[in-house]
């Protein structure tokens, strides 16, 4: 149940980072969530690759995403590719961190969404977090890199409820409070 809970609230919470970006940038907004209704992280030992996708690992993924992407992470093994509605997903580890880096039909980059550790948080992130939320445990960050600004996601927690913030532009913003069931 707990694992269910915390795969739907991240699904929620990325979805309204990328209506949030989507709005601000003027962009097909349907198309974004399209992509990223296949992005979201599941359960541990779960397969990254979406339910939908054509898992390619020697097909015609697109040579100008391949060439970026060897490029930006030369040192990455085990990539799996997913082909999506509007383009192609590379699912890897980036320094033990599930990862996923998103491209267009074209091959250009979208963005990066990464599943980040509490101890690998940029300190200025994670302290703006501890300051106001100092009687909470971080239980997960996600990083979404676009291509004019990054977003953290983070989802605390104390006995009693998880609250989900939204940080981005130097602001955080609460975007989600659940409370636990007592049980």
């Amino acid at each position: 149940m707990k694992k269910l809970l915390w795969a739907v609230a991240g699904g929620c919470l990325s979805v309204v980072a990328i209506t949030e970006y989507a709005s601000a940038q003027d962009m097909d907004a349907t198309k974004l969530l399209t992509v990223n209704s296949q992005v979201n992280f599941g359960s541990p030992g779960r397969n990254l690759a979406p339910e939908n996708a054509t898992v390619r690992k020697n097909g015609p993924v697109s040579n100008r995403a391949v060439r970026d992407f060897k490029k930006s992470y030369p040192d990455v093994k085990n990539v799996s590719w997913a082909e999506v509605e509007d383009g192609f997903i590379a699912h890897f580890d980036l320094d033990g961190e599930k990862t996923k880096v998103a491209y267009d039909s074209r091959g250009n980059w979208q963005y990066l969404l990464r599943e980040r550790h509490e101890s690998t948080m940029p300190t200025d992130i994670r302290a703006q977090v501890r300051s106001t939320y100092y009687d909470y445990s971080i239980s997960q960050v996600q990083e979404l890199e676009l291509p004019n600004q990054t977003i953290y996601l983070v989802l605390v927690e104390d006995s009693k409820s998880w609250k989900r913030l939204r940080i981005g532009d130097g602001e955080m913003k609460l975007i989600g409070d659940y409370k636990k069931n007592r049980s």
